[in-house]
């Protein structure tokens, strides 16, 4: 055996388990600062650009909410993925535990 039982606990980490879906490999991520920082941080990001690149309000207003509906499609299609994964994951756990 060429690694330790350790190592498997190390690997059980959420970020991980989710850069294994998202992306196929063991990936973590590491956020700066908490979830409504990072969503802060991500939102003044995008509106900086928009705003540097387009100055008619009217056509600002307009991207801007494209780009959140296409974030929030995005958003509810890997909430459910997620939930989905979770539940099969659960029910994974409770069959090896009959």
């Amino acid at each position: 055996m060429g690694y330790n039982i350790s190592d498997i606990y190390e690997r059980a980490n959420l970020r991980k388990i989710v850069g294994l879906l998202i992306n196929g490999v063991e990936d973590s991520y590491e956020l700066s600062g908490t979830c409504e920082e990072e969503l802060k941080k991500a939102d003044e990001e995008i509106n900086e650009i928009i705003c540097k690149h387009f100055k008619d309000e009217k056509l600002i207003t307009e991207i801007t909410n494209d780009v959140f509906r296409f974030a929030d499609v995005y958003e509810k299609i890997y909430m459910e993925i997620g939930l989905k994964c979770g539940l099969m994951l659960a029910k994974d756990l409770t069959i090896l535990n009959e």
